[in-house]
């Protein structure tokens, strides 16, 4: 029995190791992402303007044409 113990144990170690490693890597990701925009923060950053809706389009061709 304490084969199997020794075994469940060996691999709730291994899927915490790969948990934090995950943790790590995405850290990591988000600081050089960081560096990049903090470099060359015009060119990197792109501001994205909400859609509007049908309504408020028809709304502003209609100002236009009046």
């Amino acid at each position: 029995m304490s084969e199997i113990k020794k075994e469940e144990n060996s691999i709730k170690l291994e899927l915490k190791k790969t948990d934090l490693k995950k943790i790590a890597f995405i850290e990591e990701i988000k600081n050089g992402l960081g560096e990049k925009i903090k470099l060359n923060p015009n060119s990197l950053v792109k501001v994205i303007k909400p859609k509007e809706n049908f309504f408020n389009r028809v709304l502003k061709r209609l100002k236009n044409m009046f």
